[in-house]
């Protein structure tokens, strides 16, 4: 996450108020459509230890999902990765 998106979510949160959005927040981790449990957990711990990210994480560390899509070529292709990718 750049410094700027971190800006504007933060304002966001001071705008609604921290009490009452921090019930309906989430955060989406996206492109984790090839990283495997290690992997995710060390992108979960640095984004819940990065000094800039762990204002808006605070108390939040239940609440990081991780997504991620198909490539198309491997679709295409229907191969050993496309049901790696499935499995993630």
């Amino acid at each position: 996450i750049d410094g700027y998106a971190i800006k504007l979510f933060t304002r966001f949160i001071q705008h609604f108020g921290e009490e009452q959005i921090r019930v309906n927040l989430c955060f989406i981790i996206t492109q984790c459509e090839m990283k495997n449990d290690e992997q995710r957990q060390n992108l979960r711990d640095e984004f819940l230890y990065d000094t800039e990210c762990a204002k808006l994480t605070k108390n939040q560390a239940d609440r990081i999902y991780f997504s991620g899509a198909l490539n198309p070529d491997d679709y295409k292709r229907a191969n050993g990765v496309l049901f790696y990718q499935y499995g993630n």
